[in-house]
C-alpha cells in the first residue's frame, strides 16, 4: 500500500495518525516512506504534532466522551507521545534536507562519473530486499537525469563500472555486484 495515499480531504494516513494521537502507526508509517511535508500549508503532520488546539471543538462543545462525538474524542491524543513523535518527524525533514543538501552538492562538485556511482548506490539502498546482488529496477535515462546529465553522458560511467566488476547494466536493471568498488569510483 502506498503510505502516502490521501482521502478525499488530502489528509493523509500519517496526518491521522497524527492527530488521533496513534504515534506508533505514525512511526511505522513514517518507517515505510510516509512524506512528513504531506498536507495543505500549516497543516502537515509536524505542525498537528508540534502544535496545541484550545477551541470550541476541542473543549466545551466537543468534550472528550460526550455521545455522538466519536470524532473529536481521540483529540486528548495529541500530546500522547508527542515528543518521540515531533523527534520522528524532524529526523525524517533532516535526512530529507541532508539528501537534497547531498545531491544540489553533488551537482556542483562533484564530476559525472561519481555522481552516476553516487545515484546507483543512493538506488541500491533504496531497492535493496537482502538479496544478493542488488537489483535495481530503473532506466539509465532515469539514472543520467537523478545524476544531472544525459543518458549518453551517463553510459561511459555506468559501462566503466562495469567493466571493473562493480555492477552489471541491463535493459531497465542494474545489479550491484561489488558495493566496495562502487563506492570507491564514487570518490
Amino acid at each position: 500500500a502506498n503510505p502516502n495515499a490521501a482521502a478525499s480531504d488530502r489528509l493523509s494516513a500519517l496526518g491521522l495518525a497524527t492527530i488521533r494521537g496513534h504515534v506508533e502507526v505514525a512511526m511505522l508509517l513514517l518507517d515505510r516512506g510516509a512524506d512528513a511535508n504531506a498536507g495543505e500549508p500549516g497543516y502537515t503532520p509536524l505542525h498537528w504534532a508540534a502544535g496545541w488546539w484550545e477551541t470550541t471543538l476541542t473543549t466545551s462543545d466537543f468534550r472528550a466522551g460526550r455521545e455522538g462525538n466519536d470524532e473529536w474524542n481521540a483529540l486528548p491524543g495529541l500530546t500522547t507521545g508527542k515528543v518521540d513523535l515531533v523527534r520522528a518527524l524532524l529526523a525524517h525533514l533532516a535526512r530529507r534536507l541532508r539528501l537534497s543538501n547531498d545531491i544540489v552538492s553533488d551537482l556542483v562538485f562533484v564530476d559525472v562519473p561519481a555522481r552516476v556511482a553516487r545515484v546507483v548506490l543512493r538506488l541500491a539502498d533504496s531497492f535493496d530486499e537482502g538479496t544478493d546482488p542488488i537489483v535495481i529496477r530503473v532506466r539509465q535515462e532515469d539514472i543520467a537525469a537523478m545524476a544531472g546529465t544525459r543518458r549518453q553522458t551517463a553510459n561511459r560511467p555506468l559501462k566503466a563500472a562495469e567493466a571493473a566488476g562493480a555492477i552489471v547494466v541491463g535493459r531497465g536493471r542494474v545489479e550491484l555486484l561489488d558495493r566496495d568498488l562502487l563506492e570507491a569510483l564514487a570518490r
